[in-house]
């Protein structure tokens, strides 16, 4: 993420969005693989016995995937501003704050396939539109 482009006509919380969420899958990814390898063959004699056999290659692999998940979460916490962090995420949310507020809200879930407009009011009664106020604390 280094050396961010920005998208003229995109908005910054969006595409700061959309980059983050990246960067949060390659995390997960990363983590799961990792937990897999990890633990897996201590619950199947099998697979133990063929990670046995090309044991170098699983501990490159099981290494790699450690080093990539740190190397991301350093990315994700970094505030240098030479990434896209989740402070600027939240600055990107700052900026746009209006596209949190429960009218867009209702325009992004009527827009969805499949949601019953019937509890829109409900939903939306119940939702919390946050303020600038309230990101600054976060």
């Amino acid at each position: 993420m280094r050396g961010v482009v920005h998208f003229a006509g995109i908005g910054m919380y969006k595409e700061y969005h959309e980059l983050f969420s990246n960067e949060v899958y390659q995390a997960t990814a990363c983590y799961v693989f990792w937990n897999k390898i990890q633990n897996e063959p201590a619950k199947d004699k099998e697979l133990l016995a063929a990670f046995q056999q090309a044991a170098l290659s699983w501990n490159t692999i099981r290494h790699s995937m450690m080093v990539s998940l740190i190397m991301t979460l350093e990315r994700i916490f970094d505030t240098d501003g030479d990434t896209v962090s989740v402070d600027d995420l939240i600055k990107g949310c700052i900026n746009e704050v209006d596209i949190f507020s429960k009218e867009n809200l209702r325009t992004r879930k009527l827009s969805q396939p499949g949601f019953k407009a019937e509890w829109i009011d409900d939903f939306i009664g119940n939702s919390f539109e946050p303020t600038s106020t309230d990101l600054h604390k976060s």
